[in-house]
């Protein structure tokens, strides 16, 4: 089944804490499940990248309302595109981080530790996942 793909980055401009991690994957985890997206977040050095994935009328209007979040800035988009099938089409939004309090979000259930989401990102359609990878590798330049 196809769907429509859209990846994007941005800077935080609130401080990153594990209370505002739990709290925005609680909110994507619900809102994603009512539009029937799917998709991956990652943190790294400062920044946000996110895969949003789905019925191009659920992504477009998700992605608006990413825009107006005023917890986001410098929001770039980097991809968009529609695809044969979904990278991530089991989880509403796989989270992963290589930060001081990662550890403690391993209870979440969206939890990916980091080399392993990079594993995963090494299996996507290579377009998405070296967006990924690239990003995972080095987000220091951005």
């Amino acid at each position: 089944m196809s769907c429509y793909q859209l990846i994007y980055s941005s800077r935080p401009k609130v401080e990153v804490t594990e209370s505002l991690v739990s709290e925005i994957l609680s909110q994507a985890i619900s809102r994603n499940n009512s539009l029937h997206i799917s998709g991956l977040l990652i943190y790294f050095h400062g920044m946000f990248m996110q895969l949003i994935e789905g019925d191009k009328t659920a992504v477009d209007e998700l992605f608006n309302s990413i825009q107006l979040d005023q917890r986001h800035g410098d929001i770039s988009v980097l991809l968009q595109k529609r695809s044969e099938q979904r990278c991530m089409p089991t989880w509403l939004m796989g989270f992963s981080m290589d930060n001081e309090f990662s550890n403690q979000l391993e209870k979440q259930g969206s939890y990916i530790p980091f080399e392993e989401a990079k594993e995963i990102c090494s299996l996507m359609p290579i377009e998405v996942g070296k967006l990924f990878l690239d990003f995972m590798n080095d987000a220091r330049g951005r």
